[in-house]
């Protein structure tokens, strides 16, 4: 929240609680700036989402709709209902990261299609037919040699890092092309000369860098990797960067491949933030006390439903689960590193905005299983900023040839060793 006084865009929350009526939440703010406090009040937006139809007629959005559009399509397909189910989450999930409150019918149209051209090809076939409104034989058939065409493709795993800085996060959107998926897209597409899609294995904020982020593309013929690596490289802007190209098989894709997520989060605890690393470290001069944020750290280990820690109130499964929680103080800087299955929007900076206040003393760490018990947003700590985070890679289920030859590589060594 940007200060009112000195203009300063990062502002703190240093107290919440319900106002008077229960209709909203009065939130206590100070600038680190200029020292100033005010006041503001955080309300639920009651204005519904609205689809644009093709007439340019509005109805309000309906997850129903999607749902049975899939199902028909899915109609005698062997598709699980638990996985028509978390395509339709996968679908709500990114229209309403949109945080749009008109949507036209053609980005939801497109967003279904993209779920089922990874859940069933005949259902993706059976939709396309019904949305894009076949008007002959031949434009059926071109839709269908996208989907045999596929099966030639060679698949490349992207190892990439980028200064989230001047990015609005990282999933492509309808109003806006200033995301790195966008980029990757556009960049990778004017160097093979066609449209590509470029799958990331975890979403980053808008602000949010990443030395690790893993995602999948594929394309129509085999490269060498390290040329492949270069040429992309040279469309790209000097804040995202290929670290490494690799030619993967066995329908490696990297959302679906990822089995754990690591971030890290940096904190500036020294009165006067550093120079070099202000860009990349939330500056927050305070005492505080490790071992208590520690102790709190280990309250939020586990599988357990986290709606208090996202800003996601759409989400339909909040259940998370957090294998460890690190940090790492030198007295000056802090290091907190957090590893799990997978975190929901703004999860990882609530949950250090959190473990800040009960460093400061303003919240008890024998209080964390409360809030997270109560499934209230408003009872977790405050955001801290995009900045200090950082997706540092990606856990991936390694195919099972990968596996095979790791192995018999340990083994090679193992018999040299011996010998």
């Amino acid at each position: 929240m940007k200060c009112p006084y000195c203009g300063n865009p990062d502002t703190k929350v240093i107290d919440s609680r319900p106002a008077e009526d229960g209709s909203s939440i009065r939130r206590r703010r100070a600038c680190d700036i200029c020292g100033k406090r005010f006041t503001t009040y955080e309300k639920i937006e009651t204005i519904p989402l609205i689809i644009i139809k093709k007439d340019n007629n509005r109805e309000q959005y309906s997850r129903q709709k999607i749902e049975n559009g899939i199902i028909r399509a899915c109609y005698k397909r062997p598709v699980p209902t638990e996985k028509i189910q978390q395509a339709v989450n996968n679908i709500e999930t990114k229209v309403f990261s949109l945080e749009e409150k008109e949507i036209p019918s053609s980005v939801v149209g497109e967003l279904v299609m993209d779920e089922l051209k990874d859940l069933d090809e005949v259902a993706y076939v059976r939709f396309a037919s019904v949305y894009r409104e076949f008007k002959d034989v031949n434009t059926f058939m071109d839709e269908l040699k996208k989907i045999l065409d596929k099966e030639k493709n060679e698949t490349y795993k992207l190892t990439i890092s980028y200064d989230g800085t001047r990015y609005q996060g990282w999933q492509r959107q309808a109003t806006t092309d200033n995301t790195i998926q966008h980029i990757l897209e556009w960049s990778i597409g004017k160097l093979v000369g066609y449209r590509v899609r470029v799958d990331g294995s975890g979403r980053t904020d808008a602000g949010v860098h990443a030395r690790g982020q893993v995602a999948s593309v594929q394309l129509s013929k085999l490269y060498d990797v390290k040329e492949l690596k270069d040429s992309i490289n040279r469309y790209l802007p000097e804040d995202i960067r290929i670290m490494k190209v690799e030619l993967m098989k066995n329908g490696f894709h990297a959302r679906k491949s990822a089995k754990g997520k690591k971030y890290e989060y940096y904190i500036d605890c020294r009165e006067k933030p550093d120079v070099f690393s202000r860009r990349y470290c939330y500056h927050y001069p305070h005492k505080l006390d490790i071992e208590a944020m520690r102790e709190a750290a280990d309250y939020m280990i586990g599988p357990k439903n986290f709606t208090s820690f996202t800003d996601d109130s759409e989400n339909k499964d909040p259940v998370r689960r957090v294998t460890n929680i690190k940090i790492v103080s030198n007295g000056e800087k802090l290091r907190i590193t957090y590893y799990g299955t997978g975190f929901m929007y703004h999860m990882v900076r609530i949950m250090t905005g959190t473990l800040l206040e009960v460093g400061t003393g303003e919240r008890e760490a024998s209080m964390i299983p409360v809030v997270i018990a109560a499934e209230d947003r408003s009872l977790a700590g405050f955001l801290a900023p995009a900045m200090g985070a950082v997706f540092k890679k990606s856990v991936l289920l390694m195919p099972l040839l990968s596996i095979l030859k790791m192995q018999g590589k340990n083994r090679r060594q193992e018999h040299r060793r011996l010998k």
